[in-house]
């Protein structure tokens, strides 16, 4: 069996209290009506931390309970090792085009670690791309 990374204690303290399977419901639902990719992928990630750290579920048993293959709930756990401030970013309560998808996370995280620019600098730099990105599709749909 594969080594846990040792979680920060301010993430263990944080998921320890809470009701995993009221996020489990509530995703399921979310599933059923269409509308998981809005659902927050912070909420994920704390239940899913809370049953592998806390509850001390198998990998498996938490990829079950959510419907989903054991990568895709690891992926929502390896969140946990963004910086706070990075982590806000992810919040669906942000405009989208000032926010971060959690496949923008994963891409922060993946980045080189020995890199000169900081996780929040990343993060800003994917959230600017957007923005640049998506004022270029307006103009074109402007002129057209």
């Amino acid at each position: 069996m594969a080594k846990l990374r040792e979680m920060p204690s301010s993430v263990l303290d944080r998921v320890r209290d809470i009701e995993w399977e009221d996020i489990v419901r509530r995703y399921r639902a979310a599933i059923a009506e269409g509308k998981d990719r809005a659902f927050d992928p912070r909420e994920i990630a704390d239940a899913a931390t809370h049953m592998l750290y806390v509850r001390c579920m198998k990998r498996s048993e938490i990829a079950k309970q959510f419907g989903k293959y054991t990568g895709w709930m690891s992926d929502h756990i390896r969140l946990q090792f963004l910086e706070p401030s990075v982590w806000a970013l992810l919040d669906p309560a942000l405009p989208e085009y000032e926010r971060l998808s959690f496949f923008d996370g994963i891409v922060v995280l993946s980045q080189a670690k020995d890199s000169d620019q900081g996780q929040l600098s990343r993060a800003q730099n994917l959230i600017s791309a957007r923005k640049k990105a998506s004022a270029k599709a307006a103009d074109a749909r402007g002129r057209a």
